[in-house]
């Protein structure tokens, strides 16, 4: 069985010269999920709780999530056991749930509605109702395309991110083989009030064929990996011939970047978009990957990532599969926490504020194993001083 290379123990302040991220295949194929007469379907997000637990959400409006056990093996990066476990039903979800995630500041599950363009919170040991995000007016109809709503999910410490499938119809029109689509990353702070919009260009479709009425290219989820890093899924469905979906990763920057809040039209130009640098891709017969979330830490350094595909109601064949990937620093992880040139007292302090548990990604978690500790601080002391250029 395959292993995952082991991350280098020293750690660099370097943090220009490339993507920051990589993503490592540990060459297991798309597993079938073990539904077990549970009912689970269409299933668009997944999000780690702790340990090997998972939700799921389906756009099938069943108003239900689905708890799973996927355990990943932290030296090959595969999946070992993976399995539903129950059905809960939770009213008030939505009929087009297409993104889930955990705000661990707050002990709550998010989850995001295609369809009403809203952001709901439920209580994480209940599944009671208990609020939901400030979601601009940009996003509302008739400016959002129907069924190029929230499909994207993600939270970081008490932080929640999403953005639109698809072009909104101010911003121009969806992705086709000339360009890709203008869509716009929408961060809220931890009272869920909007803080940040910046725009992102998805790819461009690649192929038409016959055999499809519409082929699309957008983002189906993301991962928020710091607050200037973002990882993003974006789906393809097409092809010159036969077509088939092909899921790419990127690693998104948002240095640099607009904040387009105030920005009514991005098709009009006048601003700096998000850059963005693919470290992965694949394509997939059947298999409509939409969903992703980190899992628990793989050895050597990095995070498990999971991924999940809707089967849409079994049309054209699509299947409901998992695939485990792994996501980790392409080169040393910056000690440099607060970039300022130099790994001082200054980084030791934001090292000692974050001392603890760390499930979500956080600077400070130099070695990516959950957890701030001391294993994280003797890397940073044994980097102690200028960057090196």
């Amino acid at each position: 069985m395959p292993r995952l290379a082991a991350i280098p123990a020293l750690c660099s302040a370097m943090v220009g010269g490339g993507p920051a991220l990589e993503i490592v295949d540990p060459g297991q194929a798309p597993l079938p999920l073990a539904a077990r007469g549970s009912g689970a379907a269409e299933l668009s997000g997944i999000a780690w709780v702790g340990s090997g637990r998972f939700l799921l959400v389906g756009d099938g409006g069943q108003q239900a999530l689905w708890e799973a056990w996927i355990e990943v093996d932290p030296s090959s990066g595969r999946i070992v056991t993976q399995s539903i476990t129950a059905r809960v039903s939770v009213p008030g979800l939505g009929a087009d749930v297409e993104g889930i995630a955990i705000d661990r500041r707050t002990g709550t599950v998010l989850a995001a509605d295609e369809a009403a363009s809203a952001i709901s919170r439920f209580d994480l040991a209940t599944f009671a109702a208990c609020g939901s995000l400030r979601v601009p007016s940009v996003f509302a109809p008739p400016n959002l395309r129907a069924n190029f709503g929230f499909e994207a999910l993600g939270s970081l410490r008490g932080e929640t991110w999403t953005a639109n499938e698809e072009a909104l119809v101010s911003d121009g029109p969806v992705s086709s083989t000339q360009a890709g689509a203008w869509v716009r990353l929408q961060r809220f702070d931890v009272d869920g009030f909007p803080a940040g919009q910046w725009a992102y260009r998805c790819d461009p479709i690649s192929g038409t064929t016959d055999l499809v009425d519409a082929e699309r290219s957008g983002v189906v989820d993301l991962v928020p990996w710091d607050r200037d890093t973002v990882l993003v899924l974006e789906r393809e469905f097409g092809g010159a011939v036969i077509p088939d979906f092909r899921s790419r990763l990127y690693a998104v920057d948002l240095r640099g970047a607009t904040d387009v809040t105030s920005v009514p039209m991005l098709a009009a130009g006048g601003f700096v978009p998000a850059s963005k640098t693919l470290l992965w891709q694949r394509r997939f017969p059947f298999s409509n990957f939409e969903g992703m979330a980190l899992g628990p830490p793989i050895s050597g350094g990095g995070r498990s990532l999971i991924l999940v595909s809707d089967d849409g109601g079994g049309i054209g064949g699509q299947n409901q599969r998992l695939l485990a990937l792994a996501v980790r620093w392409a080169r040393p992880a910056p000690c440099d926490l607060d970039r300022s040139g130099a790994v001082d007292g200054a980084d030791l302090g934001l090292l000692l504020s974050a001392w603890g548990p760390a499930l979500d990604p956080h600077r400070a978690d130099i070695t990516q194993d959950c957890a701030v500790d001391g294993m994280d601080l003797g890397v940073l002391l044994s980097a102690w001083g200028p960057v090196v250029p």
